[in-house]
């Protein structure tokens, strides 16, 4: 970003400036003044045609400077690398010091770049070291100096320097500053190609994928990594948002984080997703967004930076979920209901935790064989996940064995479970499978501090329970449908004094579904 006080517009209001003094003062030609003007409009126009490249703007300086300053033996542009100022261009005897370094401290042009002011000297032997050792090196008895800016800052000097001591004076000053002007203005072009540069090669050859997302949520730049995790190209995701690539399943939480960024609710956030692939399935990613504002605060764009995490998921998938349903394994799971159980604050509703085994499995496996008893485990979980509702969780615990976990009322989870056990019911008549289900359930209403080992062995225990309750209804009645579930009081479901020895006392958190 370029600066007013570094900029060509500058040079128009200088000239002004110097022709009213000169006017006045009447004691240079005006002659003079259009040499010096058409010497700095030359500089300008070169420097536009160098298009930012550093050396042939200084060059450019160089060159020119006598035909603004007949009285000058030579000019010198030092620019600030680090806590010292290198010879980067210089005319008559100081050609001899190019590409010499001498730090800030020891030269005039240090309280020129501090206070970003020009300065000049009538007679550098008057001075004191260093700054009169430093003129000698170069035979300059009388300097002007003046900052070069890019932007508020002072980027290094501009330094026209004769062999005769007060050859300048305040009009020479003022040129100079013209001089300078174009200069600053050729180094803000420069800086602003080179950081563009190296935006250009962070941005496209980051390891991870970026993206500029318009707040409406259309992609406005995406880099090639983005379209190699996406497996779409550019072209295929400039022409829409990114609500279109992303799992539907996903979709809502990730617009709630972005209307929490444009609200200011949130600085940025971070998620893991997934995205549809062209080609069919699934890439997770791991998400981190943040907006850019305009000066004014209205929001410009997001910045949308992912990873590809899709082998993680893999690993976590083999890890956490059972293989033949896809089910949450007893792992899984336990962290679950440790996430559920520590949420159960958030509102008034009781944690519910189910255990469920399958009735007669054994006989499917051995009548029909281990190929059918995988099928019939399979459509049973497949009939559990559809019926319980978004947010729950149905996991395997092992062999015939599942849970359920969710946040309901006991009237609510009781409904539930006695629907899971038609439903499963219905599904065995259609297969031949005869098969039945056994549930026990308790809710943990908030605040319980019961450890969750102890829960599960309760909910275990009212499982079995009720298994055995159904074993005996089929015995005497040949149906079971209203033996399976509910659960009215473990008190009288389970032995009184098995269940006094496991807990103490049932604590008051400890409701039976």
């Amino acid at each position: 970003m370029t600066s007013d006080r570094g900029g060509p517009g500058m040079i128009s209001l200088i000239i002004l400036r110097l022709t009213h003094r000169r006017r006045y003062e009447g004691e240079v030609t005006v002659e003079r003044m259009v040499r010096t003007c058409r010497s700095l409009l030359a500089i300008q126009e070169r420097i536009v045609e160098a298009r930012g490249h550093v050396p042939s703007i200084l060059d450019i300086v160089i060159a020119e400077v006598p035909l603004a300053f007949p009285q000058a033996a030579g000019a010198v542009v030092k620019l600030l690398e680090g806590n010292a100022l290198k010879y980067a261009a210089a005319s008559g005897p100081a050609t001899a010091l190019l590409g010499h370094s001498v730090p800030l401290h020891e030269g005039f042009a240090r309280a020129c770049i501090l206070n970003c002011e020009p300065f000049r000297c009538d007679d550098s032997e008057g001075e004191p070291d260093p700054h009169r050792e430093e003129c000698r090196h170069f035979g300059a008895r009388s300097i002007v100096v003046v900052p070069l800016l890019v932007g508020d800052d002072a980027q290094g000097v501009v330094t026209i320097y004769s062999n005769d001591q007060g050859a300048f004076d305040d009009r020479d000053l003022l040129s100079a500053c013209l001089v300078a002007s174009p200069i600053s203005y050729g180094l803000s072009i420069a800086a602003a190609q080179e950081a563009n540069r190296r935006f250009q090669a962070t941005f496209e050859q980051a390891a991870v994928g970026i993206a500029h997302v318009s707040p409406r949520g259309d992609f406005l730049r995406v880099n090639e990594r983005f379209c190699a995790i996406t497996g779409r190209d550019a072209a295929d995701l400039l022409s829409g948002g990114f609500q279109r690539i992303t799992h539907p399943d996903d979709l809502q939480a990730d617009l709630h984080d972005v209307q929490n960024l444009l609200a200011g609710r949130k600085q940025q956030y971070s998620m893991e997703k997934r995205y549809l692939h062209p080609k069919g399935g699934v890439v997770w990613i791991n998400l981190t967004v943040s907006l850019v504002n305009l000066p004014n605060g209205e929001p410009e764009f997001f910045v949308a930076v992912i990873e590809d995490i899709s082998e993680r998921k893999v690993a976590e998938q083999l890890a956490s979920y059972d293989p033949l349903t896809g089910l949450p394994n007893r792992r899984r799971t336990e962290a679950m209901l440790d996430a559920a159980l520590d949420k159960s604050d958030s509102d008034d509703l009781p944690t519910v935790i189910a255990f469920l085994d399958l009735d007669n499995f054994k006989s499917v496996n051995d009548t029909l064989g281990h190929s059918e008893g995988d099928r019939c485990l399979v459509a049973v979980a497949e009939t559990l996940q559809r019926q319980v509702r978004r947010g729950d969780v149905v996991g395997r615990i092992g062999g015939d064995e599942f849970d359920v976990i969710l946040r309901s009322s006991r009237d609510d989870a009781a409904a539930l479970l006695a629907r899971l056990e038609k439903q499963v019911r219905k599904l065995g008549v259609k297969h031949d499978w005869q098969i039945g289900l056994s549930a026990g359930a308790i809710a943990v209403e908030p605040g319980s501090t019961l450890p969750r080992e102890r829960l599960l062995h309760l909910a275990d225990l009212l499982m079995y329970s009720a298994k055995q309750s159904w074993k005996e209804a089929r015995r005497s009645e040949g149906s079971v449908v209203e033996r399976v579930f509910p659960i009215e009081d473990a008190f009288n479901i389970l032995n009184v004094e098995h269940f006094g020895k496991f807990l103490g006392s049932a604590p008051p958190a400890l409701r039976v579904v």
